[in-house]
């Protein structure tokens, strides 16, 4: 019997996103030396899909019956030529298709590997699962593999009303139809506190109180989920809010139940179909940027460190890594940072044309400053 189970109801968002602002993917870049091997990568992807079913995945069905089937496409590699660490390469612009497949595609081009995994089924913490078991195959290790057909959404409790209207992160006039942009900054600077630090430089830059959401992944601990199990929390900032305030408002949120709360305000898309959905997504998107104001300024997801050397084989060794963000008119202003043993990357994302006439620059440069090595007691 092929494996399949239902989609989650915060999966189907996502869907719809992906039908309105293609593509809606996760994207790991790893930046090294030499030029990895496309037969190893085709052996490594050919070992690891029995383990991960959801690497074929599709989606079939509709409404409330709409289910991932693991009898689409399979994985895609693609080499590539031109530099995949800097924007505007097209192979980082092109959609997965979530209803024939493939969901996931590795691109191959000198120094660079990108994974790239629809975020519709694949959140950060299942991306960097198959990140880990692909570099296992490349090495002829063991591959652990990952839930797929017997995945449920854990309980969640009633969701609160939906917040008022605050700033976007970014001013200046909008348009839904210009592609996002993205820009990195390496930070050498303390990874103690990162997301709050980085929350308050971000208000400060913007001259008013903001609301950052800061997604949660919600499963049990070391559990290899392959689905999208990433929750949120907001918490609304100040200008003049002391970091040690802001961490203490940070923490209680995370203690809470508000990010299973985002994934059960979801299950009532579970009867809408998607071009609803996406009809509603879209006019919300709209109106918010035309009025400058959103239910979250900016979303910062740390991906905590990772090993540079995950992808290494004997023709490429990997130096650094980072995650570029979905931003999308939905979710106009995105931020990952992501740990590696030389530094932090940081990664701004603004979509919407947020990011034109040097703001995209601008934005990313005064957080890397603000972001220096004497904030928070100095480096360690």
């Amino acid at each position: 019997m092929t494996p399949s189970r239902l989609v989650f109801g915060i999966e189907r968002a996502w869907l719809a996103a992906d039908r309105l602002w293609p593509p809606f993917v996760n994207q790991l870049v790893v930046q090294g030396e030499g030029t990895p091997d496309p037969d190893a990568w085709s052996r490594a992807l050919a070992a690891v899909l029995p383990s991960w079913p959801a690497l074929g995945a599709r989606l079939r069905g509709v409404v409330s019956r709409a289910r991932w089937t693991a009898d689409g496409s399979p994985p895609r590699l693609s080499v590539v030529d031109g530099n995949l660490g800097r924007p505007g390469h097209p192979a980082l612009a092109r959609p997965l298709d979530a209803e024939a497949g493939p969901v996931v595609e590795v691109v191959l081009g000198p120094g660079h590997v990108v994974l790239r995994t629809h975020h519709a089924l694949f959140d950060g913490r299942a991306a960097w699962a198959l990140a880990e078991d692909l570099g296992a195959a490349l090495r002829g290790a063991s591959i652990r593999g990952a839930r797929f057909a017997d995945v449920r959404e854990p309980p969640a409790p009633r969701w609160p009303e939906a917040p008022t209207l605050v700033p976007l992160a970014v001013c200046g006039p909008a348009d839904v139809a210009a592609p996002p942009t993205w820009t990195r900054r390496t930070l050498r600077t303390s990874t103690r506190g990162l997301v709050p630090r980085l929350a308050v430089a971000l208000t400060r830059s913007r001259g008013e109180a903001l609301r950052i959401s800061v997604p949660v992944d919600l499963r049990e601990s070391g559990d290899r989920v392959a689905a999208n199990l990433t929750g949120f929390v907001r918490v609304t900032l100040g200008v003049g809010d002391e970091l040690a305030e802001v961490k203490i408002r940070l923490r209680e949120a995370l203690a809470s139940d508000e990010a299973r709360g985002s994934l059960g305000a979801a299950d009532g898309l579970r009867h809408l179909p998607l071009w609803l959905i996406a009809a509603l997504g879209g006019r919300s998107a709209r109106a918010e940027l035309n009025a400058g104001r959103a239910r979250s300024s900016a979303a910062i997801s740390n991906l905590g460190r990772q090993d540079a050397g995950v992808f290494d084989e004997p023709g490429f060794v990997g130096r650094s890594l980072w995650w570029i963000p979905p931003a999308n008119p939905g979710s106009p202003c995105f931020l990952t940072l992501t740990g590696h043993a030389e530094g932090v990357e940081l990664c701004v994302a603004l979509a919407a044309g947020l990011g034109a006439d040097g703001r995209l620059d601008a934005v990313a440069d005064s957080l890397a400053a603000a972001m220096a090595p004497l904030q928070e007691g100095g480096s360690e």
